[in-house]
């Protein structure tokens, strides 16, 4: 799995609430970041972590124009209005987290990590050890 992690709260429970049961559960976990989110996790000491439980570098740095990327899917370079049309799924909702106004509160609550990592297992189609999940 190719997992993108923003600044955002709760950052700092990535490595212990998702990646870390997604290893144990047997899949490869790939893990990026923002530069700001670079900085908070490095700060944390988290970087080395990640990269020891996954098994992978930790990217995050940008490349410079002329830097080779790797090989480019057409489908992952599609604009962000079409993201339902590509099968994105959003987890939102009272039943998983309820919204509040932004700045409303000092928000608190845990992520809902569980709900998280059952919809990259079940959107993958994959099991953990790679076999088709259907």
């Amino acid at each position: 799995m190719a997992l993108v992690g923003s600044a955002a709260g709760g950052l700092e429970h990535l490595r212990p609430q998702l990646v870390e049961p997604l290893v144990a559960a047997g899949h490869t976990v790939a893990v990026s970041l923002t530069p700001t989110a670079a900085i908070w996790l490095h700060h944390l000491g988290e970087i080395p972590l990640l990269e020891a439980i996954t098994g992978l570098p930790v990217r995050w740095a940008p490349r410079l124009p002329g830097e080779t990327h790797g090989r480019i899917l057409r489908r992952t370079c599609r604009p962000s209005y079409r993201l339902r049309r590509a099968g994105v799924e959003l987890l939102y909702g009272d039943h998983i987290w309820p919204l509040a106004e932004p700045r409303s509160t000092v928000d608190s609550r845990p992520l809902p990590w569980a709900a998280i990592s059952a919809a990259l297992t079940r959107l993958s189609g994959t099991s953990p050890e790679g076999r088709s999940a259907g």
